[in-house]
């Protein structure tokens, strides 16, 4: 069986990685699906956030990546995934992530979420605060992989 696990990640933190790892118990094939027109402004380049999927993706073997344009339904149809993966951090992500499940299954009644509730050592790690402390200079080795952590510091110099 095969899950997509979509999103912008922007950058891609240890919370990302712990769906990523958890969810292959589950599943013959992983694919991180890197949303090229999604609602968010972007810090990194689409080109800089699948080079972050593709340090990801390196550490399993069943792991791969790409990026997409359009509905999320759409890519994992072509790519013959009857899966979406999402991860939940607390309530407000579950109502929000329901809804757009609610939707997808409407656009296509083939294609199921799966939801995994994050870790408690990474419930608290958002994109968004990460690329905020970043933002202002500080330290976040606490919330990406060290290979992410010397990639996004390499792209400073």
């Amino acid at each position: 069986m095969i899950v997509i696990y979509p999103g912008s990640f922007d950058p891609f933190t240890l919370g990302h990685e712990d769906i990523i790892k958890r969810a292959l118990s589950s599943f013959d094939k992983l694919k991180i699906a890197v949303s090229e027109d999604n609602a968010k402004t972007s810090v990194f380049s689409l080109t800089e956030r699948l080079e972050m999927a593709e340090i990801i993706a390196k550490k399993y073997q069943n792991v791969t990546f790409a990026s997409y344009k359009g509905l999320t339904v759409d890519f994992a149809k072509a790519n013959d995934a009857n899966f979406i993966l999402r991860g939940l951090r607390g309530t407000s992500d579950f109502d929000n992530e329901a809804q757009l499940a609610l939707m997808n299954k409407t656009l296509n009644n083939s294609i199921e979420t799966i939801f995994l509730i994050s870790s408690n050592n990474v419930r608290e790690i958002s994109s968004t605060n990460v690329r905020q402390i970043l933002s202002l200079n500080g330290d976040v080795t606490n919330f990406i992989s060290k290979e992410i952590n010397s990639y996004i510091k390499a792209l400073k110099r």
